[in-house]
């Protein structure tokens, strides 16, 4: 199921669902000029804080689907990986939703989790043309996992999905790559390790804020709004 795509008139928030997929479907006044996937992080639903955000793309034009993920803890490796591609699922259905609204072009802002699994998206749909990548890095998603009990085989696993592995693979898409410079959960050392990874690609722009895990420095929401051509 997705909305209709004829206008409302209202930038009120509209909750989505299609079988276990929710989302919810911010819409601007007029037609859209883009779509915007804004993707939380975390292991549950963390759509509330970037419900701001995306209430400012609109504002501007955009139509923005926040989509719910749920990540379980890790150690089981056919668990993650199914999640994994549960998740991706989610997101090309958001996709979806933008194009059925009418989106002329696309593009993805994920933060922590939600970067690392957009690097996944842009792999596996050549729909998106610009992808915010905000608060994570190479070697993130091992150093997180090793505080659960796990093996080294799940960890070894679960390196081949680091975005050093991911992020040169991704179809012909713009990346801004986002850190903050006191992020307390990711180290700015690992956003750098990312951005190594495709350094001398000029489609990938690096940029760096006095802010912590959250990002939420108004330099870093302009180019955010600038980069999706807002």
């Amino acid at each position: 199921m997705t909305p209709s795509s004829s206008r409302t008139g209202s930038p009120d928030p509209v909750e989505l669902r299609s079988g276990d997929d929710v989302a919810t479907l911010v819409r601007p006044k007029g037609s859209p000029v883009c779509g915007v996937v804004i993707a939380h992080g975390g292991s549950d639903d963390g759509r509330r804080f970037f419900l701001d955000e995306a209430m400012s793309f609109a504002a501007r034009g955009a139509a923005v689907v926040l989509p719910v993920m749920r990540f379980p803890g890790h150690g089981d490796w056919a668990t993650t990986e199914a999640s994994i591609h549960r998740t991706v699922r989610t997101y090309r259905w958001a996709l979806d939703v933008l194009t059925a609204e009418g989106a002329p072009r696309l593009g993805f802002y994920g933060h922590s989790g939600g970067a690392f699994l957009g690097i996944l998206l842009a792999v596996a749909d050549d729909r998106l043309e610009a992808l915010v990548l905000a608060g994570f890095g190479s070697g993130t998603l091992t150093r997180v996992a090793a505080r659960d009990p796990v093996t080294p085989e799940y960890l070894e696993r679960l390196d081949r999905y680091d975005p050093r592995h991911q992020l040169p693979r991704r179809h012909p898409t713009r990346v801004l790559v986002q850190h903050g410079r006191q992020d307390e959960q990711v180290p700015i050392a690992e956003g750098r390790a990312m951005h190594a990874a495709v350094a001398e690609d000029d489609d990938v722009v690096w940029a760096e804020y006095d802010g912590r895990h959250t990002i939420d420095d108004p330099a870093a929401h302009r180019d955010r709004l600038a980069f999706f051509g807002l």
